[in-house]
C-alpha cells in the first residue's frame, strides 16, 4: 500500500509538483506536505499490531479453549454411554458430533494460520509504507532545502540590484556636481 500523497502523484514527486504548480510565490507552502501519509501510516501500524495480538495469544487461546471443550465433550459423551447398550444410530450421532467438533477445531487452527500469514503480509506492506513515507519526507526536505537556496539567491540578487541602483544614483549625482563645478 502506498502512503497518501498530494493529488495522484508519487511521493518522490510531491515537492517537485508543488514547485511546478505553485510557482515562486508558493515556495514557502511546504508545511502542508511535511506530514505526507502519516495518519495512514499510523492506522496501518495499529492494524498490524491488532492482527499480531489476535494471531498471537488470542488465536492460540481460542483454539486451546475449543480443544479443551472438545476433549471434555468427548469424555462426557463417552461416559454417558459407557457400560450401556446403545443403539447404533446414537453411536453414529455421537461420532458425527465428535467429528464436527474436530473439524471446527481444524478450521479454527486454519483461520489462525491464515491470520498469521495475513500479519506477515501486513507487516511487509507496513514496511513498504514506512519506506515510501521516509522517501516522501526526504523529498520534502530536499524541496525545503531548494526553497531556502532559491530564497537566498533571490535575496542576493535583490541586494545586488539595490546596490547597483544606489551606485548608479551616486555616480549620476557625482557627475552632476562635477559638471556644475566646472
Amino acid at each position: 500500500m502506498r502512503p497518501k500523497t498530494h493529488g495522484s502523484c508519487q511521493p518522490k514527486y510531491v515537492a517537485h509538483q508543488i514547485l511546478l504548480v505553485g510557482g515562486p510565490g508558493h515556495l514557502t507552502s511546504t508545511s502542508r506536505i511535511s506530514g505526507v501519509g502519516q495518519p495512514r501510516l499510523d492506522a496501518q501500524r495499529a492494524g498490524v499490531a491488532g492482527r499480531r495480538r489476535i494471531t498471537g495469544g488470542v488465536g492460540r487461546a481460542l483454539v486451546g479453549i475449543h480443544r479443551d471443550y472438545r476433549l471434555a465433550e468427548e469424555a462426557r459423551l463417552f461416559e454417558e454411554i459407557r457400560g450401556k447398550a446403545v443403539k447404533l444410530e446414537k453411536l453414529e450421532g455421537m461420532k458425527q458430533s465428535v467429528a464436527l467438533m474436530r473439524e471446527r477445531e481444524l478450521r479454527l487452527e486454519g483461520a489462525v494460520e491464515d491470520a498469521k500469514k495475513a500479519v506477515v503480509t501486513a507487516e511487509e506492506e507496513l514496511q513498504k509504507a514506512v519506506e515510501a513515507h521516509q522517501e516522501a519526507r526526504r523529498a520534502v526536505e530536499k524541496f525545503e532545502e531548494f526553497v531556502d537556496i532559491q530564497k537566498a539567491a533571490e535575496h542576493k540578487a535583490a541586494a545586488r540590484k539595490e546596490e547597483a541602483e544606489t551606485e548608479e544614483i551616486t555616480d549620476a549625482a557625482y557627475a552632476t556636481r562635477t559638471r556644475g563645478a566646472l
